[in-house]
This record gives C-alpha cells, structure tokens and sequence, in this order.
C-alpha cells in the first residue's frame, strides 16, 4: 500500500491512532498467571484473552494489576485508567455483595448509558463514557467477558480506527441437530463449523458454560438464537458469526 501511493505522488496521507485500550480486572478471588491458586482463587485469564482480543482488533492493550474488590481501591484504580481512549473492566457489574464496579464508575465520572443486555452469555454488561473515552464493564466469566467483546467492543475499537465493516463475518450454516432454549434471551449459542457436502455445517457445544473458556477456541463461531425462539430447528441453514479468519479459510471452497 505505501509502494501504491508513493506512486501515484501522495506524500502525505489522513490516518488514524490506535486506540489505547486499559484492561482493568477486579476481584479478590483472581491470581496472576504465575501463581498457583489456592482454595476459591482462579487465574487471571480475562486480562490475557482480553488483551490479545484488542491487539486483533488493532488496538494497544495496557494490563493494569489486580484490583481487589474494596471501592476505595477500585476507586483509585478506575481513575488512573480513564486516561486510555478505552477502559475495558472484567468483574464487579452484577449485582453480588461485592460488585462495586457500577458505583464506582459514577463516582469518577463516568456517564452510564446502559447496564444489561437481554442475551445469555453476558447480560450484566456496562457500557458508559466519560470526556477522554468509551468504558465497558465487562462481566467476569470468561466467556461472557469475551462474547461482549466481540459483539460490543470490537465494532468500536474498528470505528475508533476509521474502518467501515465493523463486525465479524457471518455465513449460513446448516444446524447439525435441532436446539432448544427458554424465551426471553437473546443467546449467543457456541458452535462448531465444519465443512459439509453442501456448504458449512454448525453443530452446537455440548458445554454451553460462561466459564468455559475453551468453547470459544480454535474453530468456534456463534450461533444467535433470537429472544422470541424456543427451537431452532435441525438441518435449516441459519447465521453464524466467524471469530476467526482461520476458521472462515478453513470453511472456503477449494480455488
């Protein structure tokens, strides 16, 4: 591109910075990835998964330290990290004993829009801004954390850097086996692609867990099941959202 338009004499050209995106995880419970969690503990994965989410996405992730759940701490933490174009925080925006996020957010100055989403995974989802940038509380299960990022986050991160297709590729797929769900959700159901006689063929998870990270790996796409639907049915061709351009070159017809 830059041999292009040295060619055509332009010296000069408009772009636009990478964003700087603040990965702010919360909880008492989490432990770095070096250390071995005890008795209630688990690993810090949000902010590594996070991380490389937002460097696919084109931006420049900058990991903060735990912060425990106390809202002095958050406190302190959450200012520090609106100095980013985009803070993204991992925990603390449901409504337990020691969800202080949502609070805490207000209390330095940032404007709420919206909190919760009518989906499954990730309902508990804050999204708000303040004068320098955009903040999304994220939910703290991992799956949760990362299905948000993809259908809410990424889309702005791409706006932010001048981009006009915003979300992830869809294709039709035909469901392997017919899946049913309880009304009133919209559910982003976690599905395997593969490559049928008459195109991609989706085939649901057996474990559908927000702490499940592994669902999401390699391969996964998202099936999404409209709020009003009980049933999908099986062998109908219905959309999926790619994750991965891997997976989407792995679907491509032969040249």
């Amino acid at each position: 591109d830059l041999g292009v338009l040295a060619s055509v004499g332009r010296a000069t050209i408009a772009v636009h910075q990478r964003p700087r995106v603040v990965i702010l995880a919360t909880g008492s419970e989490l432990v770095e990835v070096d250390e071995s969690p005890g008795a209630g503990q688990v690993v810090n994965s949000n902010a590594y998964t996070l991380a490389a989410a937002v460097r696919e996405a084109g931006g420049e992730p900058i990991v903060l330290p735990i912060v425990r759940d106390q809202p002095h701490v958050i406190r302190e933490a959450l200012a520090t990290a609106l100095r980013a174009d985009v803070l993204l925080t991992s925990g603390g925006v449901s409504v337990g004993d020691l969800d202080f996020v949502k609070e805490e957010l207000a209390a330095v100055g940032v404007e709420r829009l919206f909190w919760k989403v009518a989906q499954k995974p990730g309902k508990p989802l804050v999204f708000g801004r303040h004068a320098h940038g955009l903040v999304f509380g994220l939910p703290g299960n991992a799956v949760s954390a990362l299905v948000c990022f993809y259908v809410y986050v990424r889309p702005a991160l791409r706006r932010l850097q001048g981009h006009r297709r915003l979300h992830l590729p869809v294709v039709e797929a035909t469901l392997a086996a017919a899946v049913k769900k309880a009304v009133g959700l919209n559910v982003f159901l976690r599905v395997r692609l593969d490559e049928g006689a008459d195109g991609p063929v989706s085939t649901a998870l057996s474990s559908q867990s927000s702490g499940v990270l592994t669902s999401l790996g390699g391969g996964a796409a998202l099936l999404v099941v409209p709020a009003e639907r009980s049933e999908l049915a099986a062998g109908v061709r219905y959309p999926v959202i790619v994750l991965s351009e891997a997976t989407l070159a792995r679907e491509a017809p032969p040249l």
